[in-house]
């Protein structure tokens, strides 16, 4: 996938304490749609549907603070990627300042390779002042178009 390529970040809001479910990175709006319609139905997912948040990232660039996040189908203009030369998987970039990753994490980007995340790991640390520990650095891959939560969740009121 070519530096530049806008790709779709999926996440559902939950109710715990604010949590994000990462559920995948698209390729498409219509895919990150298509993503909700499946999920919707699944326990936890279905209580409340409208917690599904997206967000624009161009890939292989950080970003200090993260993109807006809107309902998937809010998103608006040309959000596809280049069908040609897709990776197999892309690696989000978190960034947590609770080293034990039980506080909220920011989505620094999304990259097409662990060397290019982590060069902008290092780039970040270096100009704005973050730590540099591993921990408050989390690196999860995920296959391009494919749902990453798809089992649901319990709730607990």
């Amino acid at each position: 996938m070519r530096e530049g390529t806008t790709v779709i970040w999926l996440e559902y809001l939950s109710r715990h304490h604010g949590d994000k479910l990462g559920i995948g990175v698209y390729t498409s709006k219509e895919e990150a749609v298509e993503a909700v319609g499946r999920l919707s139905t699944k326990p936890g997912f279905i209580s409340d549907p409208s917690r599904f948040r997206a967000a624009s990232y161009k890939v292989d660039w950080a970003y200090p603070s993260e993109p807006p996040r809107e309902t998937p189908s809010a998103l608006s203009g040309d959000r596809s990627a280049t069908p040609l030369a897709r990776a197999p998987e892309l690696f989000c970039l978190w960034y947590s300042e609770d080293p034990l990753q039980l506080g909220p994490a920011k989505l620094v980007g999304v990259f097409s390779t662990r060397d290019k995340a982590a060069a902008a790991k290092a780039r970040l640390a270096e100009e704005g002042g973050y730590p540099t520990e591993a921990e408050h650095w989390p690196l999860d891959a995920y296959t391009i178009d494919d749902d990453n939560w798809t089992s649901g969740f319990a709730t607990i009121d």
